[in-house]
């Protein structure tokens, strides 16, 4: 069984996690040129927000709406960009979690298992 199965399918949709089945060429091009464009679409989102701080806001309450969304913008892009970076120690710890002690030995750890996998699903 995968551990984290329902987690790495939405990693992948949102441009973070490339699945291992992916192994040609073409599909490895077109999903890093995907997930760029959705990191510069997080970060031009963020400067768009910066902008509208610096220009526009006139009010503390408009301040702290834009400032919000900026910061929340700017660290959805950063843990993006760091699942990038850090995706052979990410992949190390899911593998390591498929090994003795940590892999179901029996049928009934199986099922805990599978139990937990439809809860979070």
């Amino acid at each position: 069984m995968r551990v984290l199965k329902f987690t790495l399918l939405i990693c992948a949709v949102t441009g973070c996690w490339q699945p291992d089945s992916w192994t040609s060429l073409f599909k490895h091009i077109a999903y890093k040129t995907y997930a760029m464009f959705l990191c510069s679409a997080l970060y031009i989102f963020s400067i768009s927000q910066f902008m509208n701080i610096v220009l526009y806001v006139q009010t503390s309450d408009e301040f702290t709406d834009s400032l919000y969304m900026m910061l929340t913008v700017f660290v959805a892009g950063y843990k993006q960009v760091y699942m990038w970076t850090d995706r052979k120690n990410i992949k190390v710890v899911i593998d390591i979690f498929n090994e003795k002690p940590f892999a179901a030995c029996d049928a009934r750890e199986v099922m805990i298992q599978e139990k937990f996998e439809r809860m979070i699903q």
